[in-house]
């Protein structure tokens, strides 16, 4: 992209190499900057067989059109009075990227030089835009170095630490992304209407045709799955309340209740069903002529019950009932499928709940569905076990709007946490068992 100033990545990579002097000059740590931009870190150890760990963030962020409206300058770093740091990227994903390589040198400044496991940093330059050249690269880099062993684990950015969540559960709850969602965006076209003024209407126009294959879509969305978000409270142990044991215990009773609690709100309604988004209509030129044709652009974000981007289509047409409406796959969006399910019983899950509630005053965890997409979909080779988690704490599912959003920031205090949460995972999965 021509526009693209990417020098910028440069001043970031030598701003990286300042503030974290031993990570970039440790004979120990092998630094590659992978396709110009992104940074491959390979802290190698001494026990070569034992399967390597990687932790991953990604070095740029998404645009700020809307910049006037934030209270303060989103690239000025600004820390105000209560000790938050402003800026676009502030959870979104330069907290990650900092505090890892934090709690790398602090590491190396205590002595550590060399871990008993290899652990990889990965750092994308690219995933907002789809990861195609970075982390695409720093996957074919991986392989290269791996020559076909898996790692034992990778973690990524992802879900957050959420409180009030699940009713009656006092600590807030860190949701663990163990599987993500595919991508699938369609095209609805309809041109069963020859162009024509706009004094002569015929009694349907394709305008009208379209709208209403729209309508039919937003009344009748996916079904949802709650079965995942069963299994998820399972998790949850003695931190659940006696009534929500009863509710988990008796789904046949009580599902229908938690379907309607949870459909309520897009937030948690978009974990248990493929979304369906209108987000582009384009019909027509002038205000007297009738269009030859008229098209919408749908995203769906798909669950794992409905499997690939074929079935989705499937359901699309079964719900439109039109075939004078025309459905493809858009040509500008990218497929993507969705992920594998990794298992929450593998030594990597484990230590990642153990450093959660270690961290955060016995928090406890549970599996999730990522929504949205990330740098992981490039990894599915490198190991079967790829968990999405971002350790931040929300008091409640509303404060996430900032993500991507206006007013992006994050408190001192939760990168302080944010730091301790990775050291703690660095001294674990350093050692030879974990």
């Amino acid at each position: 992209d021509k526009s693209t100033d990417y020098s910028q990545f440069d001043i970031l990579h030598q701003y990286l190499e300042e503030c974290f002097p031993l990570t970039f000059s440790s004979k120990h740590i092998k630094k590659t900057k992978v396709n110009d931009y992104s940074l491959l870190l390979e802290w190698i150890g001494t026990c070569p067989e034992l399967e390597p760990v990687m932790i991953c963030a990604h070095l740029d962020v998404v645009p700020t059109p809307n910049a006037s409206e934030w209270d303060h300058d989103p690239f000025g770093g600004h820390i105000d009075d209560d000790n938050y740091v402003w800026g676009r990227g502030a959870i979104d994903n330069k907290h990650n990227v900092l505090m890892q390589l934090e709690a790398l040198e602090s590491m190396l400044r205590s002595g550590v030089d060399q871990p008993a496991r290899t652990i990889f940093f990965a750092f994308g330059h690219d995933e907002e835009v789809g990861g195609e050249n970075g982390a695409a690269y720093i996957a074919e880099e991986l392989k290269t170095r791996l020559k076909g062993r898996k790692m034992s684990f990778i973690l990524d950015e992802g879900t957050f630490i959420i409180g009030g969540i699940v009713p009656g559960v006092a600590k807030p709850i860190a949701l663990i992304g163990n599987c993500e969602k595919g991508n699938a965006s369609l095209e609805l076209k309809v041109s069963a209407c020859k162009p024509g003024h706009s004094s002569m209407p015929p009694s349907e126009t394709n305008i009208g045709i379209l709208a209403r294959a729209i309508q039919r879509l937003e009344d009748h969305p996916f079904p949802p799955a709650l079965a995942g978000f069963f299994n998820g409270l399972s998790y949850l142990g003695d931190h659940l309340p006696h009534f929500l044991r009863l509710v988990v215990n008796n789904k046949w009773l009580f599902g229908p209740v938690v379907k309607n609690l949870i459909l309520s709100k897009p937030q948690t309604a978009a974990s248990v069903r493929t979304t369906t988004s209108f987000t582009i209509l384009n019909a027509g030129e002038k205000i007297n002529v009738l269009p030859g044709a008229a098209r919408a652009y749908v995203n769906h974000r798909i669950h794992p019950l409905d499997e690939g981007g074929d079935k989705v289509v499937e359901y699309v047409r079964k719900v439109i009932r039109d075939p004078r409406v025309e459905i493809s796959y858009a040509s500008f969006d990218r497929y993507v499928p969705v992920s594998p399910v990794s298992p929450t019983d593998t030594n990597g899950f484990r230590v990642i709940e153990e450093c959660v509630a270690s961290v955060f005053d016995g928090a406890p965890s549970m599996p999730a569905l990522m929504i949205g997409n990330t740098d992981t979909r490039f990894y599915w080779d490198l190991s079967e076990n790829i968990y999405r988690f971002s350790p931040v704490v929300f008091e409640n599912v509303q404060d996430t709007s900032m993500f991507h959003g206006l007013n992006e920031r994050i408190s001192i205090d939760a990168l302080a946490d944010l730091y301790q949460f990775y050291h703690d995972l660095l001294s674990k999965v350093k050692e030879k068992t974990f």
